[in-house]
């Protein structure tokens, strides 16, 4: 029987010895090439009249190394699974692993040695008892407004309108180019047009006839596009056009406000009342701050547990463990990226503690509960939902294995914030939605910047394991 003997180099680092006996590996090897005469077809013997001899002097070595591989992993494979040992990682051949040769005409018993990085063990600070700061912010009647006023915006009707052109109208034109030929119809914005034109046209009616420079009609117009889309000429047309335009004002299009009654807020807030739709806003604020505040809490609390759990890791051993899961990452990769996997280490590490200490687990319910209140947040939370229509939205999520594993690792992030929460003090801080739309650029451009999205002076590829 192979023999596997574990021996600690520090808190994190041991090496496992697997001891191979030769008998091991050799009957593995005999049966091998007993069991490949039996169906082996070779030129000048009959199928299964191979001799074994020279099966074994062409395959020999190939069923040697097979055998040594597979005896050496199942040993290996025993022991971890029979000490249920705490690693990071899988472990890897030894620095440590001496050389030597295999040969069927004089085999030895083989010693095999595996280096492994072990869990450390570290209780988790900066938790309980620990104070944060949780910003609440102050939602004002303007903040309100701005909402109520982006609605209005939304459900604006263009209609065309007599009488004074305004702001914001849409302008409809004909034109005749002062002694030629040229006619066209062109409508244009009156905030697109350049400060003299706009001045001028604000002082007219629909019917009102002025002259008009057409290339400077509109502000940053090119003559080029003029040419082609207030006068209608092709881009080969190089004839000569005068500047000067008779205009006459055919139509004046106006967004008009709808009226703000019942069937407004009815249509748009599910509700009868301006009163009601303010509520419904003022809700809506207060739950979108909410869940920004607890991301900021929330990165405020793994930050500092990071920076102050400085948990020791086998850092040369993953180092060397990463370069063998894929071929891409290169030593430079790694070298640059290695701080940053090793803080997401600590922190993978430090949320399994806190998972585990407080048995934390997610059930079906949880996710089902979990996605119904999202479909219910996407679609506004302003009208009734059936709940089988909801129920099959669920059940093709959980159907679904990518959407079911965002799900779990959604449910499992809010139930460790809870946990979280639970364990600091949290001081209430007021602010204002200026200062704290601030916070929240400041924390996403960091984010941003973690993820490599945002470009250093030195870039490298993502270290991937």
């Amino acid at each position: 029987m192979p023999n596997v003997v574990r021996t600690d180099i520090d808190s994190v680092n041991a090496v496992l010895t697997v001891t191979l006996p030769k008998e091991e590996y050799l009957d593995k090897v005999k049966k091998d090439i007993k069991q490949y005469t039996q169906r082996a077809t070779m030129k000048g013997f009959r199928p299964g009249k191979t001799p074994p001899t020279l099966v074994k002097k062409m395959y020999g070595m190939q069923f040697l190394m097979d055998a040594v591989n597979e005896r050496v992993q199942a040993a290996l494979n025993d022991y971890l699974d029979t000490e249920k040992l705490d690693m990071l990682g899988q472990p890897i051949p030894s620095t440590e692993q001496e050389k030597f040769e295999l040969d069927l005409k004089d085999p030895k018993d083989l010693t095999f040695k595996f280096d492994v990085g072990l869990l450390p063990n570290f209780e988790v600070k900066a938790l309980k008892g620990e104070k944060y700061d949780r910003y609440a912010v102050t939602i004002d009647d303007k903040m309100i407004d701005e909402q109520v006023a982006k609605v209005i915006e939304k459900g604006n009707e263009n209609k065309e309108v007599d009488g004074q052109i305004e702001e914001n109208d849409i302008v409809t034109l004909k034109i005749k180019e002062v002694g030629g030929t040229l006619e066209n119809e062109v409508s244009v914005s009156v905030n697109w047009m350049t400060e003299d034109m706009k001045s001028v046209f604000l002082t007219q009616s629909k019917g009102d006839s002025l002259q008009i420079n057409i290339f400077q009609l509109e502000k940053e117009t090119t003559p080029q596009y003029a040419r082609k889309y207030f006068l209608g000429l092709e881009d080969s047309d190089s004839r000569e056009v005068n500047e000067n335009f008779d205009a006459t004002i055919v139509k004046i299009m106006r967004a008009v406000k709808p009226e703000l009654n019942e069937e407004f807020f009815q249509k748009n807030f599910g509700v009868a009342t301006e009163e009601e739709a303010r509520k419904i806003i003022t809700d809506s604020l207060v739950a979108n701050y909410e869940n920004q505040a607890d991301a900021l809490l929330l990165r405020d609390i793994q930050d500092r547990v990071i920076s102050e759990n400085n948990i020791e890791l086998p850092d040369s051993f993953l180092k060397r463990w990463l370069k063998t899961q894929n071929e891409r990452n290169t030593d430079q990769i790694i070298e640059a990226q290695y701080n940053g996997f090793a803080n997401n280490m600590r922190w993978t590490l430090i949320r399994t503690k806190v998972l585990k200490d407080a048995e934390v687990q997610v059930t079906d319910e949880d996710l089902r509960e979990h996605y119904a209140n999202k479909i219910r947040g996407y679609l506004g939370g302003m009208m009734p939902m059936d709940d089988s229509f909801i129920n099959s939205l669920v059940d093709r999520a959980m159907a679904d294995e990518k959407q079911a594993t965002e799900l779990y690792e959604d449910v499992l992030t809010e139930k460790l914030f809870n946990t979280m929460k639970g364990l600091v003090e949290i001081d209430k801080k007021s602010i204002s939605s200026a200062e704290f739309d601030s916070l929240i650029a400041a924390a996403r451009y960091e984010a941003s910047k973690a993820r490599g999205e945002i470009a250093e002076e030195t870039q490298v590829e993502e270290i991937e394991a």
